[in-house]
């Protein structure tokens, strides 16, 4: 009986007129440095045939190298001799071998002869066993054995194993060719233990006049200035922009508008839910419309802005405004996320986009209906149920700090005093998915009304009146108009700008 073993050679640099054939009827080795044959990453010029009850074909460049790279007969099957032809001619593509996409020029034909069946086969490298297959009876079988070599021996195609750098694999593709690869997925990030994770979610809040960084630093505004909350690291192509105004108060800033620079556009995300790019409002609906890279939609709550690009989101209801997500390579006011110790100033992310003379601050008359005291004990709601269920996610302080640094110097009105407890339930939600259940009732605040239907001017807000809404005079431009009395006596009175009319 005779089994044949067939070992084609790809396109390599041969001689053409090669050829050579034989018999060894005891082990031997077969010169093959006119077809080298690579396996499993590795070319080799030599053929050791080991003949006896345990039959080996191993590999070789020098009869002195071990014989650790071989193809081995499993079957304790005696062998009476080997019959070898080595050739070059062309090997069509065998369909039973996917991953071959070249057609071989070059054929080295082993017969071997015993009395018995032959089934089981196997290949090593390195003395490891690499693959193992059983030929049917009567058929041919065919197997691929090209692969990768790497240095703790080889890998078949299509596969990974383990490598020595930080998460990190070493593949063999399935064209057999060799890459270390990141191990991590795109949102995933490599751990200290060397495992993949997706990273916690980061949250940076504005509220009020502060802007609450990813890990918790604080910076209190306290002008009228915009200022970048974060851009790429590095380039000015992306920015996120918050920019400060004042509403009845001229010594007390509060979040106006954000700013989304963007290549070639301006994005402008404005109170009441409103977005205008190139001067023109957007129609938006709770359906994400894709705009120059960024997601936007709208429902009853605000605007959401999504950046694919970035695993980042940002959402602003008019009064508070928060960044979420997984962002890598930014820095601004928000802070780095993946550097806790990096720290910035307000002078050293103003805006451009700031109007003339925001520097300059006011310094207003004493409001005597403000009650620090009171405003003080509501802030402190956000230390009790049903606010406690966030702090192991999100730390109150730095929201609590922000809701008194602006109650105890600004009326309640507006519903601002409920703004700063919105906003860390927000942030909860976003860091961690969780939702607190009845904090308006238990904390006094009722849901806001709708925002005003018509734009405000430039020299408006929104504000509240009556459980409803309308546009109101902003401090600075009404304190003209009050230095006179021309309209009225205090410039905290509410008057819609259509009085001047």
């Amino acid at each position: 009986m005779k089994l044949l073993l067939l070992l084609a050679v790809a396109a390599i640099q041969m001689e053409l007129s090669a050829t050579q054939f034989g018999t060894l009827s005891a082990t031997g080795d077969i010169n093959i440095s006119t077809v080298p044959i690579t396996f499993y990453g590795k070319t080799y010029t030599l053929l050791h045939v080991k003949l006896g009850n345990k039959t080996e074909v191993c590999l070789k460049n020098d009869p002195s190298e071990e014989d650790i790279d071989c193809l081995v007969n499993n079957d304790d099957v005696a062998l009476d001799g080997v019959e070898y032809h080595v050739s070059v001619q062309s090997v069509p593509l065998e369909p039973d071998l996917v991953n071959i996409k070249t057609t071989g020029l070059g054929v080295v034909s082993l017969k071997f002869y015993n009395g018995n069946t032959w089934k089981v086969m196997s290949t090593k490298v390195g003395g490891t066993e690499m693959d193992t297959w059983k030929s049917p009876a009567n058929e041919y079988t065919y197997r691929d054995l090209s692969g990768c070599r790497v240095s703790g021996g080889a890998i078949k195609p299509g596969s990974e194993k383990p490598s020595a750098e930080p998460c990190s694999v070493e593949r063999c593709s399935l064209s057999a060719v060799f890459a270390n690869v990141p191990a991590c997925g795109p949102e995933e990030v490599c751990q200290a233990n060397n495992t993949c994770a997706i990273p916690p979610v980061v949250v940076c809040t504005v509220t009020g006049s502060t802007v609450i960084g990813f890990h918790g630093a604080e910076h209190s505004v306290q002008d009228r200035c915009a200022y970048s909350l974060m851009e790429l690291e590095g380039s000015a192509s992306f920015k996120v922009i918050a920019a400060f105004r004042e509403r009845w108060r001229t010594d007390v800033p509060l979040l106006d508008h954000l700013i989304l620079s963007l290549p070639n556009v301006t994005m402008y995300l404005e109170q009441g839910g409103r977005v205008q790019v190139g001067g023109e409002a957007l129609v938006l609906s709770s359906t994400a419309k894709l705009m120059h890279g960024v997601e936007l939609s709208k429902d009853h709550t605000g605007v959401t802005a999504k950046f694919p690009s970035s695993s980042m989101t940002l959402f602003f209801d008019g009064n508070s405004a928060h960044v979420a997500g997984h962002p890598k390579a930014v820095e601004g006011l928000c802070g780095s996320p993946s550097n806790p110790s990096w720290t910035t100033t307000l002078t050293a992310e103003k805006s451009s986009f700031s109007l003339s003379g925001c520097e300059i601050q006011s310094q207003d008359s004493v409001d005597s209906t403000i009650n620090c005291n009171r405003s003080t004990d509501h802030c402190n709601l956000m230390r009790q149920p049903p606010f406690s269920a966030c702090h192991e996610h999100t730390d109150p302080e730095p929201y609590i700090r922000a809701c008194t640094h602006t109650l105890c110097r600004y009326p309640s009105v507006d519903g601002v005093d409920c703004h700063f407890l919105e906003a860390y339930a927000k942030a909860c939600s976003l860091q961690a998915n969780v939702t607190l259940e009845d904090w308006r009732s238990t904390s006094g605040c009722s849901p806001p009304p709708p925002p005003c239907q018509q734009p405000c001017s430039d020299h408006e807000f929104c504000g509240e009146e009556f459980n409803s809404t309308r546009c109101f005079c902003r401090a600075l431009f009404a304190s003209k108009y009050n230095a006179t009395q021309s309209l009225g006596t205090e410039h905290i009175t509410p008057f819609p700008l259509l009085a001047l009319v």
